[in-house]
């Protein structure tokens, strides 16, 4: 199992290399997702995509991993733009997910919060990574979305940021979708 995961990446990582994403295994997601929520898990802590709930109203508010409570700042409408570009929307606060203006397309930037404005830095594609699990694109930067250091205290528990990265293959990068059925 570890061998053909190590050559999925490989072969991810050469064609992404040069600039092409339709590597076999990593083909892009297209087609509506069913309607209702998500939970955007991380495979590597389990931890869900989170916006700050003190300032989840807010544009630019911060959006980082945390366990998953069944709050609606931690849930996702995923909507389907076409050609396999999809808007990220929260639950709680309608807003879309956004790479941070400041450094679109350089490798560290930030993610965050915005009104939808159908901008490019709001587009993603969900690349298949297998059969559960995906991994998360900018369509205008096209690096990728992982986990990266963990918050120190005063959290009373583990958290991390979210940024846009360059390819690794590294279970950071790796998302899982969880439908909530739990909820009205």
């Amino acid at each position: 199992m570890r061998f053909g995961r190590l050559a999925m990446v490989l072969a991810f990582t050469a064609v992404f290399s040069c600039g092409v994403l339709a590597a076999e295994g990593f083909a892009p997601r297209t087609g509506a997702f069913d309607p209702g929520y998500y939970v955007i898990v991380s495979a590597s802590t389990g931890l869900a995509l989170t916006v700050d709930y003190e300032t989840c109203a807010e544009d630019g508010a911060g959006v980082f991993l945390w366990e998953y409570e069944g709050f609606a700042c931690q849930e996702w409408q995923i909507l389907e733009y076409g050609e396999g570009i999809y808007s990220i929307v929260n639950r709680q606060s309608g807003k879309a997910l956004t790479l941070d203006w400041y450094g679109i397309f350089e490798p560290g930037s930030g993610i965050v919060q915005w009104y939808d404005l159908a901008y490019p830095n709001q587009h993603w594609r969900f690349r298949i990574f297998d059969e559960a699990s995906y991994l998360l694109q900018s369509a205008e930067s096209e690096l990728c979305v992982g986990a990266v250091e963990i918050y120190p205290d005063p959290f009373p528990r583990p958290h991390r940021r979210i940024r846009q990265m360059e390819f690794t293959g590294e279970d950071n990068q790796i998302w899982v979708l969880r439908l909530v059925t739990d909820r009205p």
